[in-house]
């Protein structure tokens, strides 16, 4: 029973309890959704004048593939122009 400290794994001692530390989220301003954008896609959102407050799932993978297809694009013309 290697790294169990005791009989029963997950049986916890009520005197051997470890006090948790108490948490500030009530200090803290809440976090911004995560969703995932590129910082390229970042960018264009914010030079845009938009924010991420009403942007979605669905809207954070097309802004994703809008500025990945935009780099595709340069880069494929730059290799016609120079080959």
């Amino acid at each position: 029973m290697r790294g169990c400290q005791d009989l029963l794994g997950g049986y916890v001692v009520p005197w051997q309890q470890v006090q948790k530390e108490a948490s500030h989220s009530g200090s803290l301003p809440p976090r911004p959704p995560k969703h995932d954008l590129l910082p390229q896609a970042m960018m264009l959102l914010q030079h845009g004048g938009g924010t991420v407050k009403g942007l979605t799932a669905h809207t954070a993978s097309y802004m994703n593939s809008k500025v990945l297809a935009e780099a595709n694009r340069d880069r494929n013309m730059a290799g016609i122009s120079l080959g």
